[in-house]
């Protein structure tokens, strides 16, 4: 994730004592006074040389009976929690009782031999390829958020599956799934339930005394917040009705979370540099993932960082480990961060200078149109407006007539029909210009029929309706999709790429699921 702020004194961009608690309080305070007492909020910590800069809370926990956020109340930190799911990894490693090097056959005899065997640490820093259990439980007809999930179903949902998004160690994709089966490995290694180890060995010795798992949605949690949307002008209710841990799932309260981070800086527990380990990639590329953390930089300071989302919850948490800073978040709503953790790294860290872009560039519009992912197949529109190139409406720095760049991350122009891809997590993907299709209704009837999928546990059922391709899971009569054409058998359903399957003969035999965490799921034709 990366902020982008606004410079409030350039005094701050060089090591500085510490801002004063009174100070900071004000300044923060003023940085969300957009949160009213009505609506939900977040909590905020800071600390700096192991001593709290400011721990306040803003907004409601409870809006249905005006309960207020406290320093004291619980939030769910979704992604977050997989550090802690790293370090008992890690904690276990020291214990001798396993390697991270380790074949995970070893412990989950389940999963199906790919061939090339996929480790304890691919699965940490996702580079398994295995798909997210979460997209293809989405590619059902009911995923997260529509029903409930426990890590045994995850375990049965990664063991269907008969490939990956690309061999081990090959590429970076992000996928819970490797965090929910590192968690069950914890349990069958350790002979202890996750949530017994972790207090043990964890929260215990640091203090975390409010820390706790959400493996049972159904317990009544005294003095958690409840998570919200916005719904238009008013606001939904939207908890994670799930039993899955490992891959998020911990409830904790702003001071446990700075605490946690005030020990990694000092490294209390002797995890600090195996945790910021990168992985080098078989290609030879770094990625900035770490095990359950990323490592990079803000404003030319090292930062080890991660983001968090489930629900309605969201959260921040950062370390700056030369500067002995730690900065976390914690939110009732999605929206209530926005903006807010740019004004408090400017605060405490200076602001990131915008890049100056190269004077005398020409105008970029051959380079407009779209585009597709050679690896992936996912289409990306480009755009022009005002002389700016937008990659999917997102304006990207300009490094030269050819390339646009945001720290590690590229897009380098060979000419105006193809473009590579750098990421900072190590991929590089090339994409290459192809036009957009509108294909007559008989052209749409080719692809009507039924698919099935073994590794979805979902048969699909195609149909022209009104001129528009429509797919409709079987036993979810509710689940309709309406295709838009991208490209030559190739289609969009929302964020879903929709692409079918061509035998020898030209005739179509399959179609293919795939998004970010999904690349490549198949449904075999069955009429």
């Amino acid at each position: 994730m990366k902020l982008n702020g606004i410079l409030l004194t350039l005094a701050f961009a060089l090591p500085a004592p510490a801002i004063a608690q009174t100070d900071a309080a004000a300044k923060i305070d003023a940085i969300f006074s957009t949160i009213t007492n009505e609506q939900p909020g977040c909590a905020i910590g800071v600390s700096q040389d192991g001593k709290t800069v400011i721990e306040k809370a803003y907004g409601l926990a409870v809006m249905e009976h005006g309960v207020p956020n406290t320093p004291a109340t619980l939030f769910e930190i979704g992604s977050v929690s997989k550090q802690f799911t790293a370090a008992a990894l890690l904690l276990l490693e020291r214990d001798g009782k396993l390697k991270l090097s380790d074949d995970i056959h070893k412990y989950l005899p389940e999963m199906p031999d790919y061939g090339t065997p996929i480790t304890i640490e691919m699965l940490l820093n996702h580079t398994s390829g295995l798909r997210d259990w979460g997209n293809v439980a989405g590619a059902s007809g009911k995923g997260r958020g529509d029903r409930t999930f426990s890590n045994a179903e995850v375990l049965d949902i990664a063991a269907r599956q008969k490939s990956l998004n690309y061999k081990p160690g090959s590429a970076w994709s992000y996928t819970n799934t490797g965090y929910n089966l590192a968690t069950i490995i914890a349990e069958r290694v350790s002979g202890k339930s996750f949530m017994a180890f972790t207090k043990e060995r964890l929260f215990d010795p640091l203090g975390m005394t409010t820390t706790q798992w959400r493996n049972d949605y159904n317990r009544i949690v005294k003095g958690r917040a409840m998570a919200y949307v916005p719904f238009g002008a008013i606001y939904k209710q939207s908890m994670p009705f799930m039993n899955v841990y490992g891959n998020g799932g911990l409830m904790m309260t702003i001071g446990d979370l700075t605490r946690w981070n005030e020990a990694m800086i000092a490294d209390t527990l002797g995890l600090r540099a195996a945790m910021e380990k990168t992985y080098t990639l078989t290609t030879g590329r770094q990625t900035a993932y770490a095990r359950g953390v990323t490592v990079g930089q803000f404003n030319g300071v090292a930062e080890v960082s991660h983001s968090g989302s489930t629900g309605g919850y969201s959260a921040w948490l950062a370390r700056y480990p030369d500067r002995k800073l730690s900065v976390a978040m914690l939110c009732n709503a999605p929206m209530q961060q926005a903006g807010k953790l740019s004004e408090i790294n400017a605060l405490f860290l200076g602001a990131e200078p915008d890049p100056a872009e190269p004077a005398g560039l020409a105008d970029p519009t051959p380079y407009a149109g779209q585009f597709v992912n050679g690896t992936t197949g996912y289409p990306m529109t480009l755009t022009v407006k005002d002389g700016e190139l937008k990659f999917n409406n997102r304006i990207w720095p300009r490094a030269s007539a050819t390339e646009w760049r945001s720290g590690d991350d590229a897009f380098i122009f060979q000419n105006a029909n193809t473009f590579r891809q750098d990421t900072s997590d190590g991929n590089q993907f090339t994409w290459k210009r192809m036009p957009k299709v509108t294909p007559t209704v008989k052209q749409l009837a080719e692809y009507t029929g039924r698919y099935r999928s073994d590794e979805a546990l979902a048969t699909y059922v195609l149909t022209v309706e009104d001129g528009q391709l429509k797919a409709r899971v079987l036993n979810w009569p509710d689940t309709v999709l309406t295709l838009t054409p991208a490209y030559k058998d190739a289609f969009m359903a929302g964020g879903t790429l929709i692409r079918f399957r061509r035998g020898a003969n030209g005739k179509i035999n399959a179609l293919s699921l795939g998004d970010g965490r999904m690349w490549d799921l198949r449904a075999a034709r069955q009429k």
